[in-house]
């Protein structure tokens, strides 16, 4: 049994067809029939049974497919593994991350990694924090970086870095109003929000539940789901935003956004990397994970 007959069989499978297995593989339909032949005068059993033009797998051919997906899993993760060992990383990742950790803490570092490995693909799933850990719940990710901890015994968590999250909101905003207001004050003002699942917006909601303030208490004029829609909004004067100061440094430096200090108030959170504890990791999201956490503090640079 040998694995270009377990291929063209996976192909007939998936597409149910030998001549549409054949166009896949760019092979004739008889070389295709051929190769269905040999595994089946060596297993001694039908693999499909022949119906027109479709070809239905049998019970035999079900479970030839479910232990050939693992063969081909297998034979995917040796060839990685010996390409970590001489050092030659390739293959395709697929990453999970929430906004802020997809739009200003991966690029710096994918950008060096990319360099340095370039036989390496990076496919990149964003949405907000609740998505991506579900995301990785479901293995749709090989890990994920979020902005919240949600409820699941099945993932493993790990720090990777502080974030300082603040209010701001456009210097015209606070023409005849202080930057200095009380923890009250916030509910007077107009605000700009992200969308229930997301990481920044479930740490306001945590620290304004231990003062007593509930979301629904601010005058939310617009909720939106995605931090850089919030950023235009902001600029725009609509009103009040909360974001990760990484998103709006450039814009306080130049003085076109202020930020508004509460008093006895402070906003402070983690990204997270999660991945699942039961999956089983190729050498290269390993080789990723472990480069991510050793040079995550250049994106605060």
């Amino acid at each position: 049994m040998d694995l270009r007959k377990l291929e063209v069989f996976y192909y007939v499978y998936k597409t149910g067809s030998f001549s549409k297995a054949g166009e896949e593989m760019f092979l004739s339909q008889p070389t295709v029939s051929t190769h269905i032949s040999y595994l089946e005068k060596e297993l001694g059993v039908n693999l499909f049974d022949r119906s027109g033009r479709t070809a239905l797998p049998t019970p035999a051919g079900r479970l030839l497919f479910k232990r050939v997906k693992e063969i081909f899993e297998l034979v995917k993760k040796t060839k990685q593994e010996i390409n970590y060992i001489k050092d030659e990383v390739e293959g395709q990742v697929v990453i999970g991350a929430s906004t802020i950790p997809a739009t200003y803490l991966l690029p710096p570092l994918l950008g060096v990694f990319l360099k340095q490995y370039r036989k390496v693909q990076v496919k990149l799933e964003m949405g907000d924090s609740f998505n991506i850990w579900s995301k990785v719940v479901n293995g749709k990710v090989d890990f994920g970086l979020t902005g919240a901890l949600y409820e699941d015994g099945f993932l493993n968590v790990k720090p990777l870095i502080e974030d300082d999250l603040i209010i701001v909101g456009h210097k015209d905003f606070f023409k005849n109003k202080s930057v200095l207001m009380s923890i009250d004050e916030l509910v007077r003002f107009p605000w700009v929000m992200r969308e229930k699942g997301s990481g920044t917006r479930k740490a306001l909601e945590e620290a304004l539940n231990k003062k007593s303030i509930s979301l629904l208490d601010l005058n939310v004029l617009v909720e939106v789901k995605t931090t850089e829609a919030l950023l235009r909004y902001v600029l725009s004067g609509v009103g009040l935003g909360f974001t990760s100061r990484l998103v709006v440094r450039d814009y306080l430096q130049r003085g076109i956004l202020l930020e508004a200090k509460i008093e006895d108030l402070s906003f402070r959170r983690n990204f997270y990397l999660v991945w699942h504890q039961k999956r089983t990791y190729f050498p290269l999201a390993m080789k990723l994970q472990d480069y991510i956490v050793e040079n995550i503090g250049v994106c605060l640079k």
